[in-house]
């Protein structure tokens, strides 16, 4: 029975004992603080415990935190209900919501450590994002195995991380998809209509052997020590002294990084592909990490997970700065070999992230190397945007297609395709006016079609006239759509209807008493627990209260009756009740408010039924109270006596003990006045350093000089705000020595750039690119900076292309003039004028025919020339050999001719046939 309909109506009303029997259940895989670490294998998570404490007695877990947990969190049934359904995923995690689950948990099971069946004993090291798993993943022969083995099914903790992949037991992947074909859904974390193992969707046995999950991950290594890691990590909880804090964190992680060098966070950051800033906060702020990173950090460290969380460390406290790195070139040559040629290339500031080097390194070091990275990269990008060019102009063309209606606007596609609609419009202009263009149309179509139905209606004499919400609706119209482009039409609808005067309702319709006493009498015979109240029982009956008062007062007498017996009953039982509560011994004990709201009755009742009993719980209240104010005493003072760097402010101090800083304040001035004298002091220091940097920036030969943002980076902030909050005159004279050096670099600019303009004017002018070269800026820097210079320079090529190109003209017009002298080839013409054939034909393109067209007339006469005196050499040479008795061949005539093989060509043969004719010689 896993339904909703299957659930006790009751659960309140059990005996105290009764409840306690119902939510005790053992542990799987943890026995809290009496075993050993070598004793556990794994640890349940709190999901699944609770599952299988709901599934052991056939109620829903939902149903059971609506009518057992709301009480005890103070919130309504279905809020509760509802936040298991949806935030069951940070039951297991670090935040309050699983603080407050395991507290009311343990007070119905009286059973301490439940807490480390989640991560929350790690809440100071550990943030939320990308912690827990949003459904629930599992290994197949985990589950196989243990159902063969008898064994109780659950769902250890770390199947909840999102950064464990993989089963190291039996060397595959988790799951995360139902394995049944007719399913393949996600799971939920919390089972309400099923047990653990079996789907909540399709009932089928999760179990199934899935050979598709196993793989030879390159990563595989990775992920068999992090998932060993994580496991120790989990398993060690309950035997920690005191949660893990992140001072010590820092420490350890700092010792570790000095291990390596100085400067090695940066590049580890690189190796790791994580911002360097994330390891400085930790380091400078102790401020917790993400766990997937914590974790690549202690991977390429060698160190334990374990270790850096808990392990005690000395030394020094000094935050870590960013020292500039020594670099072998030699080795670095080495390294950047493999990515010249490797496949797919990379972009250098890629080269240089993981060989933990910046990107303006390789191009000072190797700059041949860094340009070669440079091209190969911006190549296969070429390649990439021209393949997702056609992708999209591909999508565009079935967009076109579709008869879908609306048709999607030039924004909804690009938003379907998840690009920006500008870029979209840069790589498929012309899709993108055809998407337009449609979508316009159907705007058209649609304003038409709505101006004549909003017309046809104020035409019709319609009885009642039509309100513009059901004209809407006739329409199939949005009805803000109507008031947004129709005000008008809209409101002369809407005067119409509000002037329509309807005809007078009928009276009422007489009610049936006897009916209504037939139903009274049937409801009062009913004896509901608890029985209705007068106004419940005349909605019932669909008339008024006053009306059963008046028409039945003995039946109403009687319904006050029952409801009274009803509330005498359930005041008789209230000290017993009351006393079975006390005889549990909860901790914290409830307040009498919290017991009134169990037992269903109002507090100011039960003061006055169970004086006795009341001043009990307020005893024990003020008793936790004092218990409580000495915890805290103990905390302060232990805080005290540790002296961590940096010392937390009073704020985070009352964060932590789960009360305000004016409270903290109150009940202990002296403890609090000492942290807070402590902090200040560390604050103080830490400001003197801030202005002692601000001062070694000012007083520093660096060139140039750093600006203010370089130097808060450097002191571990993410911008300068609190430098200028605190130190406004020292940034001001940072800013001023910085625009100071940028106006001299500019004065210095703007004088090579004038000398450049005054080189030789009789050559041509430098192009702007070729400006900025020399000078080592960017074109557009260039622009910026000097654009007087620039609009001189700009000036001057425009000039000297003017005059090339009037002087190519010119030079064509020569030529054209001259009829007798034979105009020069392309090749030669194209050299002199300095200009590519395609440019003359593109600048002068009558000028050009005419120049062609004269040369083919002068090469047509040549070739006509010589032709005829080849024929006047072949028949003289045709006579001469027959003069001497020689018979004049073809061969013997080519071999007395500059080129033989001229005796190929047809009219050559047919002068040297007619001249054979002419001799009456054979043919």
């Amino acid at each position: 029975m896993t339904t909703e309909s299957k659930v006790p109506t009751s659960l309140l009303a059990r005996s105290v004992d009764e409840q306690l029997r119902y939510f005790k259940a053992q542990l799987v895989g943890h026995k809290c603080l009496m075993e050993t670490l070598k004793e556990v294998k794994d640890v349940e998570s709190l999901t699944s415990y609770l599952t299988r404490l709901a599934n052991a007695h056939c109620v829903p877990l939902n149903k059971l935190a609506e009518l057992e947990f709301a009480p005890l969190l103070n919130r309504l049934g279905p809020t509760t209900r509802a936040k298991f359904n949806s935030g069951a995923k940070n039951l297991n995690g670090v935040s309050d919501w699983t603080a407050m689950t395991i507290s009311v948990l343990e007070k119905l099971t009286q059973r301490q450590g439940l807490r480390y069946l989640t991560l929350y004993p790690w809440r100071n090291v550990l943030v939320r994002e990308k912690l827990l798993r949003p459904h629930l993943a599992w290994c197949p022969s985990c589950y196989t195995e243990w159902r063969q083995a008898g064994q109780t099914l659950y769902n250890p903790l770390r199947w909840h991380l999102e950064v464990v992949e993989i089963c190291p037991d039996h060397q595959q992947a988790l799951c995360c998809h139902c394995p049944h074909p007719d399913c393949q859904r996600q799971l939920p974390l919390v089972n309400n209509t099923g047990k653990l193992g079996y789907c909540p969707h399709c009932r089928g046995w999760l179990g199934l052997a899935a050979a598709e999950h196993r793989r030879a991950d390159p990563e595989w290594s990775w992920q068999l020590w992090l998932t060993s890691e994580l496991t120790k990590m989990i398993i060690a909880a309950p035997h920690l002294p005191t949660d893990p804090q992140p001072q010590t964190l820092a420490h350890h992680l700092r010792a570790s990084l000095e291990t390596t060098g100085p400067n090695h966070a940066v590049g580890l950051a690189r190796q790791i592909e994580m911002s360097s800033s994330v390891i400085y906060r930790c380091l400078n702020h102790a401020q917790p990490m993400r766990l997937d990173l914590l974790a690549k950090i202690c991977f390429r460290l060698n160190q334990s997970l374990l270790d850096i969380f808990t392990a005690e460390i000395g030394g020094g406290e000094t935050p870590a700065h960013r020292a500039r790195p020594q670099t072998d070139v030699n080795i670095l040559r080495q390294q950047l070999a493999p990515f010249l040629n490797g496949t797919p290339p990379c972009s250098a500031r890629q080269v240089a992230q993981k060989l933990g080097v910046g990107s303006n390194v390789l191009k000072h070091h190797f700059p041949e190397q860094y340009q070669h990275l440079v091209e190969r990269y911006e190549q296969r990008r070429q390649s990439q945007v021209k393949q997702k060019h056609e992708q999209l102009q591909h999508q565009l063309q079935m967009f076109l297609q579709s008869p879908e209606t609306p048709p999607p606007s030039l924004r909804e596609v690009a938003r379907r395709l998840q690009i920006h609609p500008a870029t979209l419009t840069d790589a498929c202009p012309e899709a993108c006016h055809s998407l337009s263009k449609k979508y316009l149309a159907y705007r058209q179509a649609r304003r038409m079609r709505a101006v004549v139905g909003l017309k046809r209606i104020l035409a019709t004499d319609e009885t009642p006239p039509p309100s513009v919400v059901e004209a809407a609706a006739d329409l199939d119209e949005n009805i803000k759509y109507l008031y947004k482009r129709f005000p008008e039409l809209c409101r002369q609808i809407t005067q119409r209807r509000s002037n329509y005067q309807p005809v007078p309702k009928t009276r009422r319709q007489l009610l049936d008493h006897a009916k209504i006493h037939r139903q009274f009498v049937a409801i009062l015979a009913a004896e509901e627990k608890p029985p209705p109240s007068i106004a419940e029982v005349a909605r019932r009956l669909n008339c008024s209260d006053g009306t059963l008062h008046d028409r039945h007062p003995d039946l109403c007498t009687q319904l006050y009756e029952q409801k009274a017996a009803y509330d005498q009953a359930q005041i008789s039982g209230l000290p017993t009740k009351v006393a079975e509560i006390l005889a549990a011994n909860e901790s914290p004990a409830p307040s009498v408010r919290e017991i009134a709201g169990r037992l269903g009755v109002q507090a100011h009742l039960l003061r006055k039924i169970c004086p006795d009993l009341c001043a009990e719980i307020l005893r024990r209240a003020e008793a936790e109270r004092q218990a409580a104010k000495q915890q805290r005493k103990d905390f302060l003072d232990q805080l005290l006596a540790e002296k961590s760097v940096p010392p937390p402010a009073l704020t985070q101090v009352a964060k932590h003990l789960n009360c305000t800083d004016a409270g903290l304040a109150e009940q202990f001035p002296d403890e609090s006045a000492l942290i807070v004298q402590r902090y200040q002091a560390y604050k103080a220091a830490q400001k003197q350093s801030w202005q002692d940097a601000l001062q070694s920036a000012l007083t520093s030969d660096q060139t140039p000089p750093p600006t203010l943002n370089e130097v808060a980076r450097q002191l571990g902030h993410a911008n300068s705000k609190k430098l200028r909050f605190h130190f406004p005159e020292l940034c001001r004279q940072i800013r001023q020595q910085r625009q100071a050096h940028l106006t001299d670099n500019y004065q210095k600019l703007q004088t090579q750039f004038e000398a450049i303009l005054a080189e030789n004017p009789a050559k041509p002018p430098p192009t702007l690119t070729e400006v900025a070269r020399r000078l080592e800026r960017d074109p557009s820097t260039l622009k910026r900076l000097c654009p007087v210079q620039a609009q001189a320079l700009r000036a001057r090529c425009q000039h000297h292309k003017e005059a090339k190109k009037l002087a190519a003209e010119q030079a064509l017009q020569a030529i054209l003039a001259d009829e007798k002298e034979e105009p020069p080839a392309m090749k030669l013409l194209v050299k002199e004028l300095g200009y590519t054939c395609d440019t003359l034909r593109r600048y002068f393109p009558e000028l050009m025919a005419d120049v062609l067209a004269k040369r083919q007339t002068f090469v047509k006469a040549r070739s006509l020339q010589r032709q005829q005196q080849l024929e006047i050499a072949v028949r003289r040479l045709t006579k001469e050999l027959y003069d001497q008795g020689l018979d004049p061949t073809l061969r013997q005539i080519g071999l007395r001719l500059p080129n033989h093989k001229m005796t190929i060509v047809p009219h050559i043969r047919q002068a040297w046939l007619e001249t054979r004719q002419e001799l009456g010689l054979p043919t």
